[in-house]
């Protein structure tokens, strides 16, 4: 084995090939002094919830992690669901019509572009061909159940994630929270074996009263006590809409009735842009991609400004994670999640230094070279309008090698490569890092990594990498 290889290490129960446990590991003799730095155990997931462990860095991590999963299951789920729908119920209706049909023809229809084919079965076949069409209109509820449940499944995160946040914001200003006047009942105290358990009842209490408002309720009601400025009404609008969907879903199987047009009106929808009462409300891939991000991002930002108020010593560290997640996005290619984790990090009131702003920056020129959506011109403009929030004119070799990628111009990179090989960057980073996705599809990068590494490259490698990523 040579010392430039990893092992993965999968496991699984018996004989069926469903992965129950993923490792990756160095290789014996890597040589990489940052090798530990892949280690990705999986971990157990099935750790008992600890409140008292909660902290502002692993909440938002964790979101962060949800939404990933969110984006990168729930369209999977989908498709698996519309296959068995219309793909395998078909299919297997078809075999059986070809095996035991007297006569079959094809048809047409006026005005309908679709090809059909007419069978014809005798009496002793027809209960099981109508136990089969039967199964099809199961199938299609349980795509449609499916679809409504992934966007329940969004929102009740959320509202567990709320909640989780609201217990660290209250145990470190109470204060902010729970009146003074505030009574305790007698019976709470004699049945509490501790003060820490009346406590964590009364935090308990006001987290459910105050979740009993609307979501906008909620997020204005966080704001409002620790006297923070509220997230702008265009957001809180189309989060608003978001979970009023959720709700008419849960309550009145997704028809528009006068309480969600009545709550839309409230939101500040006009009256054109609201469905009409019975009307469904549909939810479709993009619909669903679009609820996920703005779910996600009311709540990261949310609590984001919520630990750089309360715990201002971590201001940093708070920025440094918005700088690891925009980056995560971007490896991703969820480029536009990716862009307004770096504005909210660049806005005017952000506590980000100077060196993260410059990350930040890069991040967010990243996000325009690496969305595949975007023309020419709009890529373009949208790279120089992200560097220009900054004056480049004087940058050590770390930014020098970041503009060199962010700018594509090669025709450098061999002469800044050699610069900041194994000082500023190690192999993981050309490896991994989102500055180098389009320069790995260089031919000097490939030279490069051979010349100093020993690792030898092929396109082949980078389209089998390429085609297991996605874009938002």
């Amino acid at each position: 084995m040579n010392n430039n290889e990893f092992i993965v290490e999968i496991g699984h129960s018996g004989d069926h090939p469903f992965v129950e446990y993923i490792k990756l590991v160095p290789g014996e003799g890597t040589d990489d002094e940052n090798a530990n730095e892949l280690e990705a155990d999986e971990g157990d997931s099935k750790k008992n919830y600890d409140a008292d462990e909660l902290s502002f860095e692993s909440l938002l991590e964790s979101w962060a992690q949800s939404c990933h999963g969110f984006l990168d299951a729930f369209p999977l789920f989908s498709s698996v669901a519309h296959y068995v729908n219309h793909g395998a119920s078909g299919i297997e209706l078809i075999k059986f019509l070809e095996a035991v049909a007297t006569r079959k023809e094809s048809i047409s229809k006026e005005g309908d572009d679709r090809n059909y084919t007419a069978y014809s079965l005798g009496r002793q076949h027809l209960d099981f061909a109508y136990r089969q069409v039967v199964k099809r209109r199961q199938f299609e509820s349980a795509e449609e159940a499916l679809s409504k449940a992934q966007l329940l499944a969004v929102v009740s995160e959320y509202e567990a994630f709320m909640a989780d946040l609201l217990r660290i914001a209250i145990k470190l200003t109470p204060e902010s929270f729970i009146s003074s006047s505030q009574t305790v009942n007698a019976t709470a105290i004699i049945r509490g074996e501790n003060l820490e358990q009346i406590r964590t009842s009364i935090i308990e209490d006001h987290i459910s009263d105050l979740q009993r408002g609307s979501h906008v309720d909620v997020i204005k009601a966080i704001f409002k006590q620790l006297k923070l400025n509220p997230p702008d009404e265009k957001s809180l609008k189309e989060f608003g809409e978001i979970c009023l969907r959720r709700n008419t879903l849960t309550h009145a199987n997704g028809v528009a009735n006068k309480i969600y047009r009545s709550d839309m009106r409230k939101l500040g929808f006009r009256e054109e842009e609201i469905p009409s009462e019975g009307e469904r409300l549909a939810i479709d891939d993009g619909y669903m991609r679009r609820s996920i991000a703005r779910v996600f991002q009311m709540g990261y930002f949310t609590g984001q400004l919520v630990w750089q108020h309360l715990q201002k010593h971590e201001r940093e560290k708070s920025i440094k994670i918005i700088i690891n997640h925009s980056h995560d996005f971007l490896v991703a290619r969820y480029t536009k999640i990716c862009g307004r984790l770096c504005e909210f990090g660049l806005n005017a009131k952000s506590p980000a230094g100077e060196i993260d702003r410059a990350y930040l920056i890069i991040n967010l020129a990243l996000s325009y070279l690496l969305n595949d959506k975007l023309s020419d011109d709009q890529r373009a403009e949208g790279i120089r309008s992200a560097l220009s929030k900054r004056d480049w004119s004087i940058v050590d070799s770390r930014f020098a090698m970041a503009l060199c990628c962010v700018k594509e111009e090669y025709e450098i990179f061999g002469e800044l490569f050699d610069a900041v090989k194994d000082r500023d960057f190690h192999i993981n980073d050309f490896m991994g890092l989102a500055i180098f996705t389009k320069a790995r599809t260089q031919p000097i990068f490939r030279e490069k990594m051979l010349e100093h590494y020993g690792v030898e490259i092929s396109p082949s490698d980078q389209d089998a990498e390429e085609n297991m990523r996605k874009d938002d």
